[in-house]
């Protein structure tokens, strides 16, 4: 699963940045966002869950963090159940606990938000809270990657690449997630629509269009960086990335 997402109060945090004084300029949307909360404001309960994850303008503190993102998670915010899900998921503030990650992830994954999609289907990939179910994992993450969800469609394009129990290989359908990976900035996918041209998986081998896209997946390595670092950065096999 991914790290933290940033909301409202990271892009104003960013947009601060090129500012004098931005530490005290953040804790002073920090505080600003604290009263908005505890009048019961959802959407300042949310940022200020994750300016407490993030020790943004204030002191990180992932037990608070997480005590506010459950109110507003409490109150059907699909983003702070999300959040929620993902503390619980790696025991963030909270005591670890899979199966309460999943609880979460399907509350907000029902209200049609894509970043719960994409770790709800995870989480059924993995087995990490019960018994892996390949179908309901392809079911999320199809509708995940649907919405734009860059990992999702990596992933979707690996796991038709390759097959796997559950899943039958289709190659054809792979290919199409990786490209669209690829159109999404996936460098990941740059780099295995690479070995698929490279290799004449599902397509014919071509060797210019393999460099094509191994040069475009280097280029996110730096200007020193090498086709081999990202190998070892993508890894094998469908994961977070």
């Amino acid at each position: 699963m991914r790290s933290t997402r940033l909301g409202v109060y990271g892009c104003l945090i960013a947009v601060l940045l090129g500012t004098a004084g931005v530490g005290a300029a953040a804790a002073t949307v920090y505080e600003d966002l604290l009263k908005k909360a505890r009048n019961g404001d959802v959407r300042a309960q949310v940022e200020v869950g994750l300016a407490l994850l993030n020790g943004e303008g204030t002191t990180a503190d992932p037990k608070a963090a997480a005590a506010w993102l459950r109110q507003a998670a409490d109150s059907g915010d699909p983003q702070a159940q999300t959040q929620l899900g993902f503390l619980y998921a790696r025991g963030l503030g909270v005591q670890h606990d899979p199966a309460e990650a999943v609880r979460w992830f399907t509350r907000a994954a029902a209200w049609g938000y894509a970043e719960a999609q994409y770790d709800l289907g995870m989480a059924y990939l993995s087995g990490s809270a019960g018994p892996v179910d390949a179908a309901e994992a392809i079911r999320w993450l199809t509708k995940a990657a649907e919405a734009g969800v860059p990992e999702a469609r990596l992933n979707l394009g690996l796991l038709y690449s390759e097959g796997r129990p559950g899943i039958i290989r289709d190659l054809v359908q792979g290919r199409r997630w990786l490209y669209a990976a690829a159109k999404s900035g996936s460098f990941c996918a740059e780099y295995n629509l690479g070995v698929l041209y490279n290799t004449g998986l599902g397509v014919a081998v071509d060797a210019k269009e393999a460099q094509k896209w191994f040069r475009r997946a280097a280029s996110h390595a730096g200007q020193n960086g090498t086709l081999a670092e990202v190998a070892r950065s993508c890894g094998a096999g469908p994961d977070a990335r």
